[in-house]
């Protein structure tokens, strides 16, 4: 019987694949926003598609046996394979005969649209709208008409773009100009291209426009005509019937020997620029050739990679540009905000975020509206208005091209950002795994299913759909974020194909029939009873607390045991849950459990019965053991673990609390992440001895390591060849790591390595990690000086030494250091010089020395530092500040960007001081009196204080 089942089960995959393809090759996308009856079959396609997927998650869930050793367990697994295997397989068998009359409907229906739309699939594939329906306008082609007088915030863009362009280079370059939809990209460029002084500069002309299905012959008959006309010559003759080898030939003997600037605006595709590049010669005479795209990748693959060129990234619009652009839109050309709409005003444009277009035509919807009400609710309710307001049209369907020319397989991780909330950031490993355990990743040979992930990720930054939010200190993403206008748009479609549905706790809220992801926004207690009925087929729930999402544990439970266990994902981050409720280890299919900041004390022995998770994280619980069934998790890749110190700004030792396994950790063979895990020993088992086991893991994080176990954590590094990131706490401030043993050969891929403990001796073995990008010494207490082993580490980004030397000096020698970027020296409490040499650390950008108390003067060679730009001292002397202060004449010659000088001050050092408050008023006034006379840009101080 189970094996028929699985037959007709797949023989429906086959049937629903196929009309998926279908929809790729109509261009469904496209179509289901002009024809309705296109909508509806779309819709039923995929809520046919979601109960095939049910089934056969419900089938895997229902049919398969778990097997067990007790009598309990022998006796229900007995009955699973007789009554109650043969219920479950007639319901499901009954539910698949109901799916198949659906998809016959289907399939029926597919034959009749094939016909119908036959004749305009040819449009559906074009990316322009004015193309496809003539009473669609393609607002554009209006920024190709726009005079200079009538822009805002243009004056320093052009200038940059006109120094490039200008730029002395007899070779010809090819500059990118790239941005998001709707941020100007073509009108900056058009402005320049017109400009007279840049036009005198070169003898030829030529701007084409591209579109998604433009036609090779009649892109170069264009340029031919337009070569042709400014010199004031007739076109040759047979131009019309040219095939496109000659027409090519043509255009390249014309250029050869000119002097020549081509825009090709709004460039998509790679091919595209294959196609037409080379028939543009790269002649000696400074010409130039100009694209704008919304695809970082394509720009600087035709610019930087292919030619000598450039890449313009063009930022929004600075608030006061923007405004001045809204107002001239919402006032009639005004150039102020009337005062009792200011308030209003500024709102929408945090909405807008600098996106010229927005700011636009949301000006222009507005400008009808005068009073504060109506521009309030216009506000409250901007994504309604962007779906129904045809006014916005123009906006929406320009701004929804870039996802219209995504790939299937991207478009919906484009659509699943829906689940975070407004200005959330997004971090890029937590996105990652969401999308990998929600199958949205497909695996690709030679590549992780992260990698591969991360190449969809890093698609979407370089289509401009996502914002880089925040970088590491090697210029790799770490989070991103999502314009608020695009974010409406993703909400937008990600409600009307249903794959999420936000919850923001109002009453009366319609739910779909079928929610698949369900995001709380919002509070559900009250409303439990409402979702319970549509959340039978829920495949993830996520809580976002900080915007006002709760759901308390009854409701949790009872939400749970309502639907039909087929849940994949669930995030309770910052729930206010003091126990796991027993329903979550009933959920057959979950990937992936957040229980992060809650007040979970423990972890029930029902957690192995969760065999399919892949991600299990309890940081910030109360969790301080793990029981022995975690170790039946066998697909368990990242198990996320332990409690920071709650004041994490204080240097202290023991800032990291570890959980502690008392059980064989080394049989969670799928491991890639362990953190933080002690160092125990419990009967014959060690945990230093077990994680030699765990040979697919990149990052670990271990706590409470002992002198004893250095030798064994050492040997079991033999087995980590892919180990990235080791981070390792002594048992307390006097344990030394003994690190003795260990053999760089052994972690060829380790890029972080930090240690916090005391070494009896430098591990010299450190300068062998050529690819060690940050280092973290604390609590070494080296007496002999560590930079010396550190000197030539080829891709050192960081290094941070805190507590970590007791000597008098540091001295950074010449050449040392070629890739520092970041130098944090703190609680060097002997250190008294610092010497920089010339050449050395030749890319540092950021010193921060922090409680070096006996240092008196700034380093020696510090103006050797050309490319600093942050300097912070903190909790310095007395006696360093008046020097600082003697030397501000040499110091303001530095013309460093940013200097800090701060005071970190812990009230517990005041409590036995009868004059607390008078000496807290002497600090301030002496740090503000040393840096107006430095004339430091920026000086910010510091003081948290604390009376106990």
């Amino acid at each position: 019987m189970a094996s028929i089942v699985s037959v007709v089960l797949n023989n429906l995959s086959i049937l629903i694949r196929q009309e998926i393809e279908f929809l790729g090759g109509l261009g469904a996308d496209l179509l289901v926003e002009d024809h309705p009856e296109v909508r509806s079959w779309v819709g039923q396609v995929r809520d046919v598609a979601y109960d095939v997927e049910d089934v056969l998650d419900e089938f895997v869930m229902r049919c398969t046996c778990r097997r067990s050793t007790t009598w309990y367990g022998v006796l229900r697994k007995m009955y699973t394979k007789s009554v109650g295997a043969i219920k479950a397989r007639h319901e499901i068998a009954t539910r698949i005969q109901e799916i198949k009359k659906r998809i016959k409907n289907i399939s029926d229906a597919h034959n009749r649209y094939k016909i119908q739309y036959q004749s305009i699939l040819p449009e559906a594939s074009s990316l322009s709208y004015s193309h496809r329906n003539t009473m669609q306008y393609d607002k554009r082609g209006d920024t190709l008409l726009l005079e200079e007088a009538d822009l805002v915030g243009i004056e320093v863009p052009k200038v940059e773009l006109t120094n490039l362009i200008l730029n002395v280079d007899a070779r010809l370059n090819v500059i990118s100009v790239v941005g998001m939809g709707g941020l100007g990209k073509t009108t900056l460029v058009k402005t320049v291209y017109d400009d007279d002084f840049v036009k005198t500069k070169f003898g030829h002309h030529v701007w084409i426009t591209i579109s998604e299905s433009f036609k090779l012959e009649e892109l170069f008959k264009d340029v031919i005509r337009q070569l042709f006309s400014e010199e004031n010559r007739e076109c040759p003759e047979d131009v019309d019937g040219m095939e496109i080898n000659r027409l090519k030939r043509v255009v390249k003997d014309f250029l050869q020997t000119k002097k020549y600037i081509v825009v090709f605006d709004d460039v998509w595709q790679r091919t595209h620029w294959d196609a037409i590049h080379l028939a543009f010669p790269r002649n000696q005479f400074g010409s130039r050739v100009v694209i704008t795209t919304r695809n970082l990748e394509l720009g600087k693959a035709v610019s930087v990679t292919e030619s000598r060129g450039f890449v313009y990234s063009l930022r929004p619009l600075p608030n006061p540009e923007a405004m001045q652009l809204f107002c001239r839109k919402a006032f009639s050309g005004r150039t102020s905000c009337p005062r009792d709409l200011i308030g209003i005003c500024e709102q929408i444009l945090r909405a807008c975020q600098g996106l010229p277009l927005a700011v636009e035509v949301i000006g222009s919807v507005l400008s009808t509206r005068r009073h504060k009400k109506d521009w309030e609710l216009f506000y409250n309710s901007l994504g309604t208005e962007m779906k129904r307001n045809s006014q916005l049209d123009p906006m929406m369907k320009l701004l929804s091209l870039s996802y219209y020319d995504l790939p299937n397989h991207v478009k919906i991780c484009f659509l699943y950002l829906s689940i975070f909330p407004e200005d959330a950031i997004i971090w890029n490993n937590n996105l990652a795994e969401l999308w990998i355990v929600e199958g949205f990743v497909d695996s690709v040979n030679g590549m992780t299913v992260e990698e591969v992930a991360n190449r969809y990720l890093n698609e979407l930054v370089d289509r401009c759909l996502v914002q880089v939010a925040l970088t590491d200190k090697q210029g790799r993403i770490k989070a991103i974020r999502v314009h608020d206008i695009i974010r409406h748009i993703i909400l937008l479609k990600a409600s009307e194909q249903n794959i999420t549905t936000i919850f923001r706790g109002q009453e009366g809220m319609s739910f779909p029939n079928n929610v698949r992801r369900l995001a709380l926004h919002g509070s559900i207690n009250d409303h439990s009873e409402h979702a319970q009925s549509y959340c039978k087929s829920i495949l993830s729930l996520i809580l976002w607390k900080y915007i006002g999402g709760n759901i308390s544990e009854p409701c949790l439970s009872s939400l749970l045991s309502h639907g039909r266990k087929l849940l994949k994902v669930l995030d309770l981050t910052d729930a206010e849950l003091e126990r796991i409720p027993d329903e979550i280890f009933k959920l057959f299919h979950l990937r992936y459990l957040n229980l992060d900041n809650t007040k979970v004390k423990y972890v029930p022995k029902s957690i192995g019965m969760l065999r399919y998770v892949r991600t299990l994280t309890l940081s910030e619980t109360h969790v301080t053991e793990l029981p022995a069934e975690v170790q039946k998790l066998q697909h368990l890749r990242h198990l996320i673990l332990g409690r920071l110190h709650p004041e994490p700004f204080l240097e202290t030792f023991e800032q990291v609390q570890g959980v502690k396994a008392s059980f064989r950790i080394g049989n969670l063979k799928s491991l890639q992440q362990l953190i933080y895990i002690e160092a125990v020993q419990v009967k014959n088992i060690r945990t230093v001895t077990e994680i030699a086991k765990l040979v697919h893991l990149r990052i670990l994080g271990i706590t409470k390591l002992k002198r004893e176990d250095g030798k064994e954590l050492c040997f079991s590094f033999g087995n980590l060849t892919e180990l990235c990131e080791l981070i390792v706490y002594s048992a307390n401030e006097e344990e030394v790591i003994d690190f003795r043993h260990f053999k760089s050969s052994d972690l060829p891929r380790i890029e972080k390595l930090i240690l916090v403990g005391r070494l009896e001796k430098y591990p010299e073995w450190i300068s062998s990690l050529v690819r060690l990008t940050r280092i973290d010494l604390r609590y070494s207490k080296l007496s002999d000086e560590p930079l010396e082993c550190l000197h030539d580490l080829p891709n050192l980004v960081i290094l941070n030494l805190t507590w970590a030397y007791q000597g008098e000096s540091l001295s950074f020698k010449a050449g040392g250091f070629p890739r520092l970027n970041n130098l944090h020296l703190r609680f060097l409490q002997e250190l008294r010089y610092v010497t920089i040499e010339e050449n050395a650390m030749p890319f540092l950008q950021q010193l921060l020395i922090r409680d070096c108390l006996s240092m008196e003067d700034l380093p020696v060679g510090i103006e050797n530092l050309m490319r600093l730009q942050e300097l912070e001292f903190s909790n310095m002397s007395n006696d360093f500040l008046t020097n600082l202060d003697k030397q501000r004449e040499a110091c303001k010659k530095l013309k460093i960007p940013r200097v800090v000088i701060s005071s970190y001050t812990d009230g517990r050092c005041f409590t036995n001081c009868p004059n607390f408050i008078n000496s807290l008023v002497i600090i301030r006034r002496r740090f503000r009196l040393v840096a107006r006379r430095m004339q430091i840009d920026v000086c910010m101080l510091h003081f948290s204080v604390c009376i106990h």
